[in-house]
């Protein structure tokens, strides 16, 4: 018997062909190759092997198409690889600097200066940082203790706290600039991010994209926040499971990517035989 919770994520992705073969006005009937084309679409869109795969499955059973063959699998995984091999360029310490500084003491401004900081110094996932509600936010002398009700790895809602700590430099503050923001909120606003008349924020993923990649270039988006954090935690050696407290991962093995471009050249190994050789 499927469990329930699997049984709507397999109508999702049902749904979610559906309204792809009609985008491409495909009409023909559903065979292996239309399956590899919707899977190659939605590793270009940026969805992960494990829900490609669930997809693949489920509208297979559904329309009665044979399961892909093995070539055909390594061809849809390719094309996932190539994706994450363009994975958003991380924001570092020093960029987030620059961004900050460059936000005016305007309503816009202050916004987006508390948005930056708190996904950053929060690792925050996009959807996590627009779901934010004033009432999650715990105010202490450390700083913030942050309730996320639900995100992509909590799909039961058991919730999580995430700290966002005070920082030392004013303009690097997440606390400051919470709080600096809170000024312009309308004060009857339930969610954080909000407009001014106080409607919640809408595609605030596209709204941070834009905003860093007008001021540091092409290859940065939201996700370069969350990423400059596990980035620069790396850098500074701090323990995988250290660090999956704070980005709330399953899996330690999404992190390796982040910590081998961090430590390129603290740990190159040509670059410790060279100072062998002096």
């Amino acid at each position: 018997m499927v469990a329930p919770s699997t049984a709507r994520a397999y109508a999702a992705d049902r749904r979610m062909f559906e309204a792809w073969r009609a985008s491409v006005a495909e009409s023909e009937p559903v065979t292996r190759e239309t399956l590899i084309r919707w899977g190659e679409y939605r590793a270009e869109h940026g969805a992960k092997w494990a829900t490609i795969r669930r997809g693949l499955v489920s509208v297979a059973a559904a329309f009665e198409v044979p399961g892909l063959r093995p070539p055909q699998v390594r061809r849809i995984r390719r094309s996932v690889a190539s994706r994450q091999r363009r994975q958003a360029r991380p924001i570092r310490a020093a960029e987030l600097a620059k961004l900050a500084r460059a936000c005016p003491d305007t309503f816009h401004g202050s916004r987006m200066r508390a948005l930056l900081l708190v996904m950053w110094t929060g690792a925050l996932r996009v959807s996590e940082a627009a779901a934010m509600r004033w009432r999650d936010l715990e105010w202490c002398e450390h700083g913030i203790a942050l309730t996320i009700p639900r995100s992509k790895t909590d799909q039961y809602g058991d919730g999580a706290i995430v700290a966002i700590p005070v920082h030392a430099v004013a303009h690097l503050d997440p606390l400051r600039a919470l709080q600096a923001w809170r000024v312009y909120c309308p004060p009857d606003a339930d969610q954080v991010w909000v407009t001014q008349k106080g409607a919640p924020l809408r595609q605030l993923q596209a709204y941070v994209s834009a905003y860093v990649r007008a001021r540091l270039g092409a290859g940065y988006s939201s996700h370069s926040m969350r990423a400059g954090w596990i980035t620069e935690a790396a850098a500074a050696g701090i323990t995988e499971s250290a660090m999956m407290m704070q980005t709330r991962h399953r899996s330690a093995g999404v992190l390796v990517g982040y910590i081998r471009e961090a430590r390129l050249w603290d740990d190159n190994p040509a670059a410790q035989v060279a100072r062998r050789l002096g």
